[in-house]
């Protein structure tokens, strides 16, 4: 039976009595801009922690169509970026067997370009277990054991802080400019499905990949969902009743289908009892003509691709 927990807010003392809790919905918002319109920057910026390189030291861009990006001192790892649009890419740098992957977002932000470099260390180890995983499964097999590692990722995916969804486009509301979470049947052969990334830069990749952005082209239809019962616990419990039964983690990056089920037994998330969030006059009008609330997504700010 499905138990649904209904979170209100509200200031109302006279139903407080009638609600099982408060919520108020959280979201965080990165200010960054995504194929957004020209500019013409050029900066040496230093990478996080001032790193050494040696002279072999070698750097590549995933995504170089809006930015030229060369190690400008191998000393304190500064770079020398020569932008002509806004954008996220990753940057890798390899010496000597070790590699080092950093996001490097150029955007708008008070009417200011702007660049901002931070290191991948957790998607950086995200993508390893990911690859690890899929070796182990290559070499043992679909009835191998490697159901240990798998719901070791399952459980490092529920302990991240944050999580970036893809949005819908037809759910898009250009008023509020908020989305609903989207299950795609696109992959898994039809199989409906939630599209998650670890770290942000996966997930501008694959918005620049797929041009998943509002019709005006201002925004980004990415979310960023804080961990709790109210954020996106909430939202994987939800998909699981709306029929979604695969997780895309990390589509952009070292990428993984997910069963639903198992992510949510692996972390002990019943999805039999949900949490919704219900304005004050939703909750009243639910009371005065005693209907059951409606089983749905709560709304979430898109990413805008300039600054305003």
């Amino acid at each position: 039976m499905l138990q649904i927990v209904l979170y209100v807010i509200t200031f109302f003392p006279d139903i407080k009595q009638k609600i099982v809790g408060i919520l108020i919905p959280v979201a965080v918002i990165a200010v960054l801009s995504v194929t957004a319109p020209k500019t013409d920057i050029t900066v040496i910026e230093q990478l996080p922690g001032s790193p050494s390189f040696s002279e072999e030291a070698e750097l590549s861009v995933e995504d170089a169509s809006f930015a030229n990006i060369q190690i400008h001192s191998n000393k304190d790892g500064m770079l020398y970026i020569k932008a002509n649009g806004y954008g996220i890419t990753v940057i890798t740098i390899t010496d000597g067997g070790k590699e080092y992957r950093y996001t490097l977002e150029i955007y708008k932000e008070d009417g200011i370009t702007r660049t901002r470099i931070t290191p991948q260390q957790k998607g950086a180890r995200m993508s390893k277990r990911i690859e690890e995983l899929k070796e182990l499964i290559d070499r043992a097999g679909k009835d191998g054991d490697w159901k240990g590692p798998y719901d070791e990722l399952l459980r490092e995916l529920y302990n991240c802080s944050v999580l970036f969804f893809a949005l819908s486009k037809n759910d898009f509301d250009p008023d509020t400019n908020t989305s609903v979470p989207l299950i795609s049947t696109k992959d898994f052969g039809g199989l409906p499905a939630l599209y998650v990334f670890s770290e942000i830069g996966f997930a501008g990749l694959w918005l620049n990949h797929y041009r998943h952005v509002s019709e005006d082209g201002r925004y980004g239809l990415i979310a960023a969902v804080e961990k709790g019962s109210h954020g996106f616990f909430s939202i994987f419990k939800i998909a699981k009743k709306l029929g979604a039964e695969m997780v895309m983690l990390d589509e952009g990056g070292s990428y993984i289908g997910i069963r639903l089920d198992d992510l949510l037994e692996a972390n002990g998330l019943d999805p039999s009892s949900i949490e919704l969030p219900l304005g004050n006059k939703e909750m009243l009008d639910m009371l005065d003509n005693k209907v059951s609330p409606e089983l749905r997504f709560a709304r979430v700010p898109a990413i805008p691709l300039k600054g305003e």
